[in-house]
């Protein structure tokens, strides 16, 4: 599924470049250059793998910052979230999430900024950059807390479907004092388990096809 999405990012860049969007060579901010990709190649990650269209709901980047807000009991970051994002010069998983639902939220709610900013920093020329968040400021503003929360609230309101809820699920099961199972995902996550459990803590492992099938045997189990 990363891959596929993977796959439509890089093909708006290369069209981008291609028409003249973005002039070869220079230097958008990257929360830009990387949100608008994601903005424009949503993909559908459910029976088919498809292109949803430009401005959709992009469900992994969703599903990333839903779990990332989770950890975090709800909370919001104050702003600091969105300021890391557009002032760096570099960008983890978190931050593209972060970018798309930035690009997301102002395409949608401030036109008129976002249209005279991406007029902007498409007259960049070759070897042309700006400090990072430079223009984001004199379009946009500094209030990165009202922000967020305006974001936030954007976020809750779209379509979302669970990119993760209908593939394949695990559940291991851990025997000795007391029963205790993990439900995963991530065959990585099973591995990594294994070798820190030992073959004598783990009982069995069983997959299934989604989450939900897999938490109603996980609750089956447990109270066996």
């Amino acid at each position: 599924k990363q891959s596929i999405s993977t796959i439509a990012h890089e093909g708006v860049h290369q069209i981008l470049h291609n028409i003249g969007v973005q002039q070869r060579l220079s230097q958008w901010p990257l929360w830009f250059s990387e949100g608008l990709a994601e903005y424009f190649a949503p993909t559908e990650l459910g029976r088919r793998v498809r292109w949803k269209g430009v401005g959709l709901v992009n469900d992994l980047r969703l599903y990333e910052l839903s779990e990332f807000y989770k950890r975090n009991d709800g909370r919001l970051t104050d702003g600091t979230l969105l300021r890391q994002t557009v002032q760096t010069k570099s960008l983890n998983s978190l931050g593209y999430a972060t970018s798309w639902a930035l690009v997301n939220y102002l395409a949608k709610f401030e036109g008129k900024e976002f249209t005279e900013y991406f007029q902007a920093v498409s007259r960049l020329g070759p070897l042309e950059s700006v400090r990072p968040g430079q223009y984001y400021a004199e379009y946009f503003g500094t209030d990165f807390r009202g922000m967020e929360d305006r974001l936030v609230k954007h976020l809750q309101s779209l379509p979302y479907v669970d990119p993760i809820a209908n593939q394949t699920h695990y559940v291991l099961m851990l025997k000795g004092g007391r029963r205790e199972i993990l439900i995963t995902s991530s065959p990585a996550k099973i591995k990594e388990q294994q070798q820190k459990r030992g073959p004598n803590r783990i009982a069995q492992i069983r997959a299934f096809p989604n989450r939900a099938a897999a938490e109603t045997f996980a609750r089956r189990w447990m109270q066996q």
